[in-house]
């Protein structure tokens, strides 16, 4: 939650059906809340505003994202904060799969081309997420992709969740 130069308190929060968007300047009576069709992509995700010239802060810019290695497994754990990947993709591969598993809370993997802005940015690049309900292991499978860097986010369900995962990039 970021507080804008006018005092005001904003949360935006994207969920799978939609993105709920509250806003406060004191007391808890004065909060309003709406809900609104889908702005980003509809994975679980905390977006803050700032008060800078450059507009809002996107996920995946600070810190940056962590470049993993094909075909190698990165275990980590979310600690109700969206962590960000990214991996390099070479020209000829026939298919790229992202596969997220281990998990104990309920998490979203979601994956960008051809930069990190199209995690929440409509219409920037190409999306894709996977939102399976539960603990239930995520998958990702991108038939033909185009060589570059693609940007993947492990989020939580809600703004609370923590849970550990494990999470494997590879071609064929």
């Amino acid at each position: 939650m970021k507080t804008t130069p006018t005092g005001r308190r904003l949360l935006a929060i994207a969920t799978a059906g939609a993105l709920l968007v509250a806003s406060c300047s004191g007391g808890a009576s004065e909060e309003a809340a709406t809900t609104l069709q889908p702005t980003v992509p509809a994975t679980a995700q905390e977006t803050t505003t700032t008060s800078s010239s450059a507009g809002p802060t996107l996920i995946c810019e600070d810190p940056p994202p962590l470049e993993i290695t094909l075909g190698t497994p990165f275990d980590g754990e979310l600690l109700g904060v969206t962590q960000c990947f990214s991996v390099q993709v070479a020209s000829g591969a026939a298919s790229l799969t992202i596969e997220l598993t281990g998990m104990a809370g309920m998490l979203s993997l979601g994956v960008a081309y051809p930069d990190v802005a199209a995690l929440q940015t409509p219409g920037s690049g190409d999306y894709w997420n996977n939102f399976a309900p539960g603990t239930d292991d995520e998958l990702i499978v991108i038939e033909d992709p185009a060589a570059g860097t693609y940007f993947i986010n492990v989020g939580p369900a809600t703004v609370r969740d923590e849970s550990p995962f494990t999470l494997v990039a590879a071609t064929q």
